[in-house]
């Protein structure tokens, strides 16, 4: 059932659709298999070089495959940056 508009609102406010009542019954949660890395995390040093490079190192890239030319997403949370390969 649509959204009547509000006073004074845009003409798009009137088509957005209610939202359905939530299930009383919550969905159990997915059961997932491990992939053998939910290890504990493990600590590298590594250093920015004057090109803005960081090597990531030996261990980790032949623990995850990574190869020259992999791209890879870069996210920054807090003090915190994750690579993602992509």
């Amino acid at each position: 059932m649509p959204v009547p508009a509000a006073p004074g609102g845009n003409s798009h406010s009137a088509n957005i659709p209610s939202v359905p009542p939530l299930s009383k019954k919550p969905a159990a949660p997915e059961k997932t298999e491990p992939t053998g890395r939910e290890a504990s995390p493990s600590f590298w040093t590594t250093h920015l070089s004057t090109k803005g490079q960081v090597v990531i190192p030996e261990q980790i890239r032949k623990d995850f495959g990574f190869q020259p030319g992999d791209q890879f997403v870069v996210v920054a949370l807090n003090d915190l940056v994750f690579l993602k390969r992509v």
